[in-house]
């Protein structure tokens, strides 16, 4: 266990006073301008992408191809801080963003301790609303790696997986994640496949080639509304941000301390 290091009433109502945010150049500006003021507690972010947008890590192979290739599709190209592979965003996924100032036992565990125990904040989520999820394995990571690397699908982040990301009950990746971390503290970012995600897009984006039905529709779950449309995704919103309440203020926290392993 970790003992938490801040009093209770530090995370009053997280899911209430969370920022509500429409696109991913909402999304990088928010965490810029929170990151520069610093992290005197916890925060986050739901973010409802209305437009398309490809996001990437930051380093990328050709940003000014890419950059106008993914004009012509309509689509907004970011780079991001952290860590993981291209992600595609828009209506079909839905995006939250936890920032942990650096006194916060989270902060200081491991990388994978970190994904571990928000990716199962998410499977709970889920499960309270009927939803079925299970959190990735080393197995699973195996498998999932091995079938990104043949299919030449290892630059997308929702063709690999990595610990505490969440697959669907056909075993196709449901949660990515990726974290950022500084002397401010921690950022665990999150997307979460919602919808039918248009990955010929990405596809044309990285490369200039537009496949008539992508791979990524067999490694990627078609997303949580397409499985069971009568899902709430209000609902999940704060049944996540209420289970991570809780977590944040317990004393002690109970986290694993586990060693810490190589994530991609």
């Amino acid at each position: 266990m970790i003992a938490a290091s801040a009093a209770p009433d530090r995370y009053a109502d997280l899911a209430q006073a969370c920022a509500r945010l429409r696109s991913a150049r909402a999304e990088q500006a928010w965490l810029d301008e929170r990151i520069a003021e610093g992290i005197p507690h916890p925060q986050a972010a739901i973010i409802q992408y209305r437009t398309p947008a490809v996001i990437f890590r930051r380093r990328s192979t050709d940003e000014a191809a890419e950059r106008t290739r993914a004009a012509r599709v309509g689509c907004d190209l970011l780079q991001r801080g952290s860590g993981g592979g291209m992600v595609l965003a828009g209506p079909w996924m839905l995006g939250v963003d936890l920032l942990l100032p650096a006194a916060h036992p989270i902060s200081r565990a491991g990388h994978v301790a970190a994904f571990r125990w928000l990716g199962d904040r998410w499977r709970n989520a889920l499960g309270r609303l009927g939803f079925p999820a299970s959190v990735a394995d080393a197995a699973s990571i195996a498998a999932h790696d091995a079938a990104a690397r043949a299919a030449g699908l290892d630059w997308v982040c929702f063709a690999g997986l990595s610990h505490g990301e969440l697959l669907d009950a056909q075993r196709r990746k449901l949660l990515g994640l990726a974290q950022r971390r500084g002397r401010w503290g921690i950022l665990l970012s999150t997307g979460l496949l919602i919808g039918e995600t248009p990955w010929e897009i990405l596809e044309f984006v990285r490369h200039g080639q537009r496949p008539e039905r992508s791979v990524m529709h067999r490694l990627a779950s078609p997303g949580v509304l397409e499985l069971d449309p009568m899902l709430a995704v209000e609902s999940l919103c704060r049944c996540l941000l209420d289970s991570v309440q809780r977590d944040l203020a317990a004393t002690p926290l109970d986290i694993p301390a586990l060693e810490e392993e190589s994530v991609t």
